[in-house]
């Protein structure tokens, strides 16, 4: 039998059908092991009978050839099949689906992602969902499908319109799908906010602004003292303004903020560059922020806000009566000196005294004080000074200058500025006033051919220097002096008057600029127990040179080396004793008495033992006198120079040193002395500090503000 005819009677057209369907249907090419048909993909093993004649089929067909195909069947095939066997009555299992595919209504289908099927069979989608792994969702907002199936949102995502987003700071989707925020405004923790403004997220999110902050330009800033945000945050301040409070204030100019925040002034005062100042009576804003006066002038006005406040120099101006001096002075008269040689200069000028009048704050005279110099009590642009140069001193107040040798600092035309008290002081007009001198008895006469010049500028009388003439010459006047030196005849210090015996050729002020001494003296304001008016031009010598000279160092013939007779050489309190210079020629004690009595009462330096001419007659005002002698720390004979006494301080204020007695009370020493604890040991002394001091039956009596008194 021909096998290829037994196979095809026994499988009918199937097989031609099933080829003719592939080739013509033109569908999508199904998996392996299938084919399309009507419009499906079909397994070909289910297009097979899945009877048992399957197995006879295959059977039989084994050994069937090639040349059977034109071999017909016994002809029983319609009834029965290969083999004898009937298989029609055994039903075919019908059509199947491959590939994971599900049959659902006749058609092959994946129930993974068909939305007619999801799942299962019949199972349909909604219009807006998708079919994910047998699952209908709804990508549009589902996170395990967002957008797609297989998307999955992170775990701090929304699926919002198919896009996985952040709705803690997604600006589009903020705290929830939909909820888009403004063009200003920043997603911070699921609210919309603008950072510009917003004290919990100022400037980002997160940042959140102190409990007396404001969130400005995206910045957290204090609105009381924020310069660029003052008050509010529209408000800046200028370069020149603070912010205080909130508001913007000027501190040079502002009255309640001068100088700094919340620093004000009272209600008569002005803030003038930061400072709280009285217009009235400023001196360095007189009348007007700004407007300074000058050194030797005061601001006068009796406007509380100084409207029409001036500076002006109360003291000093010319005048008649109390009337042409302002702010309460008054006028000193010009005085005439013909019976009181008493004068300013030294030089005598002029025989009067404030020529032309002068505003000060009363008259002086005879024993009157018209100011107080321990208090400084006469305001701006003047001085307390004394106005006599010999006897008790009488003080007045002196307009203050400016010394220099240009000009008169200041002072009104006729005035010099005292280089000695910088105050001004009567000057001279005319070069005959610069030719009348005082001479050694006080009197005062005109020089026919003085060489005396009044200098306009300075008001200041100069003269030529006096051929071969040096510092410390002898002399009877000032034209026999150098240059501008004046013939010294008398002194007053800080304890006593000293006289200049033969008179000695000095000038002062020797310390300021342009009025140093000549290259043969020395500027020295020391003297042994005595301080000198001021720094003066003197003679130079070798302090203790004559330490191997008896007839030199004591006696009537004594003198320092270097020195003129009676002239002894004064220490000058820094240089080494025994160098060139390290003294200056100053009146020295030069006398009979040949052995020493430190500690005897006495009226004079000449009733005292005087060594290198320090021995001295020593005694505070109102105090009992006693012989010592000073400078003994530093006599050639140190520890011994005072023999059985003592070398210790002697005046009140300490400053000055000499030898004095040693005591256990008050009753080895003088009367009204007292026993005071100085130099290591008790010594006798013209002061007492308490009773204890004092002899039995005394009281230390002292003045109020004082540290030390007198025995009474």
């Amino acid at each position: 039998m021909n096998r290829f005819a037994s196979w095809f009677d026994h499988v009918g057209m199937l097989p031609v059908v099933l080829l003719f369907l592939s080739a013509g249907c033109g569908g999508a090419t199904c998996p392996p092991g299938s084919e399309s048909m009507a419009g499906r993909c079909v397994s070909l093993d289910a297009s097979l009978d899945a009877g048992p004649d399957a197995q006879a089929d295959a059977g039989d067909d084994a050994s069937v050839g090639a040349g059977d195909a034109s071999v017909p069947d016994s002809g029983t095939d319609g009834s029965m099949p290969d083999g004898g066997i009937d298989d029609s009555a055994v039903p075919d299992a019908g059509p199947s689906c491959a590939g994971g595919l599900d049959m659902c209504d006749g058609s092959c289908t994946d129930t993974q992602v068909d939305p007619l099927n999801c799942g299962a069979c019949g199972v349909s989608c909604g219009a807006s969902e998708t079919c994910c792994a047998g699952s209908c969702v709804d990508t549009s907002s589902d996170v395990s499908a967002c957008g797609a199936c297989g998307v999955m949102c992170g775990a701090s995502e929304t699926c919002c319109g198919g896009s996985c987003v952040d709705t803690s700071s997604d600006v589009s989707a903020c705290g929830a799908c939909g909820v888009s925020c403004g063009a200003s405004e920043t997603c911070c923790g699921g609210s919309c906010v603008d950072t510009s403004s917003d004290v919990s997220a100022c400037g980002a999110c997160g940042v959140v602004c102190g409990a007396s902050e404001t969130c400005c330009a995206g910045g957290c800033v204090n609105l009381d003292s924020d310069e660029a945000h003052c008050g509010t945050c529209a408000t800046s301040c200028t370069a020149a303004q603070t912010c205080c409070g909130g508001s913007c204030a000027n501190l040079n100019t502002s009255e309640a903020h001068c100088g700094a925040c919340a620093t004000s002034c009272t209600a008569s005062e002005t803030c003038c560059t930061g400072v709280c100042s009285d217009l009235s009576s400023d001196a360095a804003h007189c009348g007007s922020c700004g407007t300074s006066c000058g050194s030797s002038e005061a601001c006068l006005s009796t406007d509380p806000r100084a409207a029409g406040a001036v500076c002006e120099c109360n003291v000093g101006t010319a005048c008649t009566s109390n009337a042409d001096c302002s702010g309460g002075r008054i006028c000193i008269p010009e005085l005439n000196l013909s019976s009181n040689p008493d004068d300013l200069h030294g030089g005598g000028a002029t025989d009067a005294l404030f020529s032309g009048g002068y505003c000060s704050s009363g008259r002086p005279g005879p024993g009157v004080s018209v100011c107080d110099p321990a208090a400084d009590d006469c305001g701006a642009c003047s001085s307390c000074l004394s106005v006599s140069k010999t006897g008790a001193p009488i003080y007045a107040c002196l307009q203050d200058c400016s010394v220099n040798v240009f000009d008169n600092g200041g002072c009104r035309p006729g005035y010099q500025c005292d280089p000695v008290t910088a105050a001004c002081i009567e000057g001279c007009t005319t070069n005959a006033q610069c030719n009348r001198v005082r001479l050694a008895d006080g009197s005062v006469t005109t020089i026919v051919d003085g060489t005396g010049v009044c200098n306009t500028a300075t008001s200041r009388c100069e003269h030529m220097q006096a051929p071969g003439s040096h510092t410390g010459d002898a002399c009877p006047d000032d034209f026999s002096c150098p240059t501008n030196q004046q013939c010294v005849f008398a002194i007053d210090g800080a304890s006593s008057s000293v006289s200049w015996p033969g008179g000695y050729c000095s000038r002062t002020a020797c310390e300021v600029a342009g009025f140093s001494c000549p290259g043969d003296a020395v500027c020295t304001g020391r003297s042994p127990g005595l301080t000198l008016d001021q720094p003066r031009c003197l003679h130079p010598c070798t302090f203790m040179g004559e330490s191997g000279n008896a007839t030199l160092r004591v006696g009537v013939n004594g003198h320092g080396v270097e020195c003129r007779a009676g002239y002894s050489c004064s220490w000058d309190g820094t240089s080494i004793v025994g160098t060139p210079s390290s003294g200056s020629c100053q009146p020295g004690n030069y006398n009979a008495v040949a052995s020493a009595n430190y500690g005897a009462s006495c009226s004079n330096d000449s009733q005292c033992y005087s060594p290198y001419g320090l021995g001295r007659c020593f005694g505070e005002p109102g105090a009992p006198h006693f012989c010592t002698l000073l400078d003994c720390t530093i006599q050639d004979t140190v520890g011994t120079a005072c023999g059985s006494n003592v070398c210790a301080p002697i005046s009140s204020d300490g400053r000055i040193e000499g030898c004095v007695k040693s005591c256990t009370s008050a009753t080895d020493c003088n009367a009204n002395q007292g026993c005071v604890v100085g130099g290591g040991s008790r010594i006798c002394v013209n002061y007492c500090h308490s009773g204890l001091d004092c002899r039995s039956g005394q009281t230390c009596s002292i003045p109020a503000g004082e540290t030390a008194g007198t025995c009474i």
